[in-house]
């Protein structure tokens, strides 16, 4: 899965998130924090779900949320769309 800063401020210590919900269908390998993302910059992390492996039972389509914090410190959360099926 990649993700791309479109902001207009880099974003500090950014990791995705797998909401509870999804915990059991969707897991994330080599999910390190990435220390500066800056605008224009993408991160790739690799993702698993069980449509690939255990015949179906995740979304095509969900959502992770990205966490972070801004230059001055303010915490950042955004959620990310993803589309599994392409």
């Amino acid at each position: 899965m990649k993700v791309t800063n479109i902001g207009g401020v880099p974003i500090y210590d950014v990791q995705l998130q797998v909401p509870e919900d999804l915990g059991n269908q969707i897991q994330l390998h080599d999910n390190e924090v990435v220390a500066k993302l800056p605008v224009g910059k993408s991160f790739t992390v690799r993702g698993w779900t069980t449509n690939r492996t255990f015949g179906g039972g995740a979304p095509n389509q969900f959502e992770l949320r990205a966490t972070g914090r801004l230059d001055d410190g303010e915490p950042f959360e955004q959620d990310v769309y993803f589309d599994a099926a392409r």
